[in-house]
């Protein structure tokens, strides 16, 4: 029971870490390329105005209480996400986070028809820039959930090696 128990642990806080890897990763990586190009992706965050409207609300307590659970809605739903890569045998982890980030990507970006996404600054969008967008967030969404899959295999090392160090102490 003690070692089930132990195994469930690793596996959960494994699968929260790599989580909040690839979440983090995917917003700062979006984020910084938003800043060297203001045509590639925003994040998520962006996009649903979350930020806009907790700057707007910052004198409004009861709307403001709103706004961070929706916040905070996105981004348990993303650190669950990534942290899926987690299930399976860890030496998949990798790989599965990087197919989870490649499906979270593909949907994103072919199945997310948005009227603000097809102008910038007010000028139309050519389907040269619409293709080039499509894939940078395919490619970011990859890379977050290769992080995520690195950081949950890295970690169950490291928590195994603790937990035996720990096991062997009480023995």
């Amino acid at each position: 029971m003690r070692r089930f128990l132990l195994n469930t642990y690793m596996k959960l806080a494994s699968a929260i870490e790599g989580g909040i890897t690839g979440a983090t990763t995917l917003s700062l990586l979006q984020e910084a390329l938003h800043k060297i190009d203001t045509k590639s992706p925003r994040p998520f965050f962006h996009k649903s105005g979350v930020v806009k409207q907790l700057k707007k609300s910052s004198g409004k307590p009861h709307k403001q209480h709103k706004l961070y659970i929706a916040l905070a809605g996105e981004l348990l739903a993303s650190i669950g996400y990534f942290g899926m890569a987690g299930l399976g045998k860890k030496k998949n982890a990798v790989l599965t986070g990087g197919l989870l980030g490649a499906a979270a990507g593909l949907g994103i970006a072919f199945f997310n028809e948005d009227d603000d996404a097809k102008r910038v600054n007010g000028a139309e969008i050519d389907a040269e820039d619409e293709l080039q967008k499509k894939i940078i967030t395919v490619a970011l969404y990859t890379a977050g959930g290769l992080l995520a899959g690195t950081a949950i295999k890295r970690l169950d090392k490291k928590m195994l090696k603790k937990i035996r160090k720990t096991v062997q102490g009480k023995s």
